[in-house]
């Protein structure tokens, strides 16, 4: 596959992983958190991907993953798609977490504690990034026979 076909591939897997990531379980914290029905947490949700900062600042550390990713796949496919899962997984993890814990901070009346749990995630990221390069490395690296 060509370098473009494989960028390609890993940019749009990570924009849709963003998607349902960060959308996905800011709903499902509304509706079983807040008790919102289904209609208004779709209607309500992701407003703040409207700020084109807001929404590359979120996007950042999946296209990171996705550039780390595409360049393993030059050597394997399925140990770049490995990475990827794991990577996103991760992300999840720590949305899941974070929505969470924001909505329970805004049922407190919390609000600053509410906004920086969902809102520092992408800084929270970074170890998960060096750790995703140095596999990378590692990976890209492996069944490579020695220059002599």
């Amino acid at each position: 596959m060509k370098s473009a076909q494989r960028y390609a591939f890993f940019f749009f897997a990570s924009l849709l992983s963003c998607l349902l990531v960060t959308v996905g379980f800011e709903i499902w914290a509304w509706t079983s958190l807040r008790g919102k029905s289904l209609s208004y947490a779709l209607s309500n949700s992701a407003g703040y991907m409207s700020v084109p900062a807001v929404a590359v600042f979120t996007y950042a550390p999946f296209l990171v993953v996705a550039w780390i990713c595409a360049s393993l796949a030059r050597v394997s496919w399925s140990r770049a798609l490995g990475l990827f899962a794991i990577c996103i997984a991760i992300f999840a993890a720590m949305y899941y977490s974070a929505y969470m814990r924001s909505e329970t901070y805004m049922l407190e009346r919390a609000w600053t504690a509410a906004s920086l749990a969902v809102g520092l995630i992408p800084l929270q990221t970074w170890p998960v990034l060096i750790i995703a390069l140095v596999a990378r490395l590692i990976l890209g690296r492996k069944n490579v026979p020695a220059k002599t």
